[in-house]
């Protein structure tokens, strides 16, 4: 599921949920998934969120600036703790044709692990439109 709604020209929010059910054939989650909890044939019923704000044209016409979280596999039988990922980025057009986006990401307890450090990641991405 998926909503968008600009407040106003300067302000938008967003927001996305989805689930799912995952067979475990075979033991496959098992294989698949070394932090899963449950043995034997029980199936998983992950759930998945993320929500945020943008801030088109902040300072300048045709940047966007926007901010969200999320948490990407929700699922209490993998894991003792559920991922969060956080994510900050600014798009600047230099020009009609080149943008540059500086991204930083920070993801908490990853694969769904307390025992695992935050990572960050940041990213410089340039895109060329043609």
């Amino acid at each position: 599921m998926n909503l968008e709604w600009a407040f106003n020209k300067s302000v938008a929010l967003f927001g996305r949920y989805g689930f799912g059910n995952i067979s475990n054939r075979s033991n496959a989650i098992s294989a698949a998934l070394p932090s899963y909890t449950v043995s034997g044939n029980a199936s998983l019923s992950p759930q998945t969120w993320s929500a945020g704000f943008a801030f088109p044209d902040l300072f300048k016409e045709g940047a966007m600036a926007a901010i969200a979280v999320g948490q990407p596999f929700i699922e209490s039988n993998v894991g003792n703790a559920t991922q969060t990922n956080v994510e900050l980025f600014y798009r600047f057009p230099i020009s009609d044709n080149i943008s540059i986006t500086p991204d930083l990401q920070l993801i908490f307890n990853p694969n769904n692990n307390s025992g695992n450090s935050t990572i960050t990641v940041g990213t410089l991405r340039t895109v060329f439109s043609f």
